[in-house]
């Protein structure tokens, strides 16, 4: 990230700090005004080229900074008068300055490879999300766990956090059709469009985050509607997967196009997860992972507007729950996986053994002919296997 962008990204962090400490309306009301206009601003170019960006909007951020710090001392009642100036300055200085999007990694990194484990198209695809081939969708490994835990340098827990806080219930990176989790965002869509679908499409594509409405299902709906304006825009307004990856991270990454991420995110739980651990080394963000300073980690990860959803404190929520009781066995969250996309309802995919996944498991072994049982044995974990890659081998592309 470049310095600008970092200034940019502490301003809000600390102006988050100050609203956390005002007590109540309607001077706290003001303060996330301004944050929101912040960081509507810092949204919209982060993306930018900030490291050649003009003297003046150096100045003009250094100023938001420097306006934010002082109020840590200074009367409630001035600091939003003084930060609204600073930031409408910000604002104009901004006028005129190009977008020029690049990867917000340091060069000194060089470029990140993506492992291929299936074909991958070369180039943009036609205007549908390619399918990965029969045997997609493959729950998460012990090698894929270990792998991320390892390049990570942090405990299977701090992963488990990570993931569990980044999904939605079940807690799967795939839906029960094999399709990836997703949640578009109307917002990344209008900015890399530069808003030319925003009175046309209100309903994805817009200036302000949100509108989000139901997961699953809906969020194909939105992401196919604006594929079918700007597939490749369209990709990258998604997040992707186990971890959530946003599809405008693919060049850092190392993805030739939207496209060939999106393939990987159909592929696997071991790819989505390794689309993660890249975000997150990219970002500088290990360190703050392994040393459990969910603050630091949630507004890198998520973005400085963290807060609103309490994302620093699920993280610590999710973490401490796994510390002190059974991690996932991958064992049985791979067949709770295979159950889901059967049609079964094991209840949450989390790698504990209960009463609603040994119900969805006999319901399953008395529809092949077998005795109900409270053991997953081996006969019965590789039927699952071969009927549920059968299953989303064949599911038709969602888009």
């Amino acid at each position: 990230m470049s310095a600008l962008a970092d200034t940019m990204s502490r301003a809000l962090a600390a102006l988050q700090e100050r609203i956390n400490q005002t007590p109540a309306p309607p001077d706290k009301d003001a303060l996330i005004a301004q944050y929101d206009a912040l960081f509507a601003i810092y949204e919209e170019r982060v993306d930018d080229d900030w490291t050649h960006a003009a003297k003046k909007v150096r100045d003009a951020a250094a100023a938001v900074q420097a306006v934010i710090d002082s109020g840590k001392s200074s009367p409630l009642a001035n600091l939003a008068p003084a930060l609204a100036a600073a930031t409408a300055n910000l604002k104009a200085a901004l006028v005129g300055l190009p977008s020029a999007p690049v990867a917000l990694i340091p060069a000194a990194r060089g470029p990140v490879t993506a492992p291929a484990p299936g074909p991958v198209a070369a180039g943009p695809a036609p205007a549908a999300i390619p399918i990965a081939p029969t045997g997609a969708a493959i729950p998460l490994t012990q090698a894929g766990l270990e792998n991320a835990c390892q390049k990570l340098a942090v405990k299977a827990a701090e992963i488990w956090a990570v993931l569990f806080t980044e999904t939605d219930p079940p807690y799967c990176g795939f839906w029960a059709n094999g399709s990836p989790q997703i949640l578009y965002e109307q917002h990344i869509f209008h900015r890399l469009t530069q808003g030319k679908f925003d009175v046309a499409h209100p309903d994805i594509s817009s200036p302000d985050a949100g509108n989000y409405g139901a997961s699953g299902a809906h969020q194909y709906a939105r992401l196919k509607q604006a594929a079918a304006l700007d597939e490749s825009a369209a990709l990258q307004s998604a997040s992707w997967g186990i971890a959530q990856t946003l599809g405008t991270n693919f060049k850092r990454l190392g993805f030739a196009t939207p496209q060939v991420m999106v393939k990987q995110m159909f592929y696997s739980e071991d790819e989505q997860l390794l689309a993660g651990v890249k975000e997150i080394l990219a970002s500088d963000l290990a360190g703050a992972l392994a040393a459990h300073d969910w603050k630091s980690f949630a507004t890198g990860y998520n973005g400085p507007a963290y807060w609103k959803n309490n994302y620093d404190e699920h993280l610590h929520s999710w973490h401490a729950k796994l510390v002190s009781g059974a991690l996932p066995d991958l064992r049985v969250r791979t067949a709770q996986v295979y159950l889901m996309y059967l049609g079964y309802d094991p209840s949450t995919i989390d790698g504990i053994w209960g009463k609603r996944t040994q119900s969805a498991l006999n319901q399953y072994r008395t529809k092949i002919g077998l005795p109900a049982s409270d053991q997953l044995d081996d006969p019965t974990m590789a039927a699952l296997s071969k009927d549920a890659q059968a299953a989303t081998g064949a599911a038709v592309p969602v888009l």
